[in-house]
């Protein structure tokens, strides 16, 4: 359990080709940023989700990302957890 008030960050598939699906289960309703970076920090996607008590559910999709390793970070303005994810050809 993560100090964030986010119990479970996955993504599927990991690695991704086109699109992969977050879930997350939040132990309270609160807006989130989701941000996706490149391994130099550079923020290549980044989107506002309301997170609601319980499983939430949300689609990245590739779009122009080269193949290459990211992280997806949650944020809900307090704290962040962070988890690494694959984009194959």
């Amino acid at each position: 359990e993560l100090s964030s008030g986010v119990a479970s960050l996955e993504i599927v598939p990991n690695p991704m080709n086109s699109e992969a699906t977050v879930s997350f289960v939040a132990d309270k309703p609160a807006n989130y940023t989701m941000r996706i970076t490149d391994v130099t920090g550079k923020v290549v996607s980044a989107k506002e989700l309301e997170g609601r008590t319980g499983e939430n559910r949300t689609t990245v999709e590739r779009n122009n990302l080269p193949a290459g390793v990211y992280f997806l970070s949650l944020t809900d303005g307090k704290n962040a957890v962070t988890k690494r994810f694959s984009v194959t050809e």
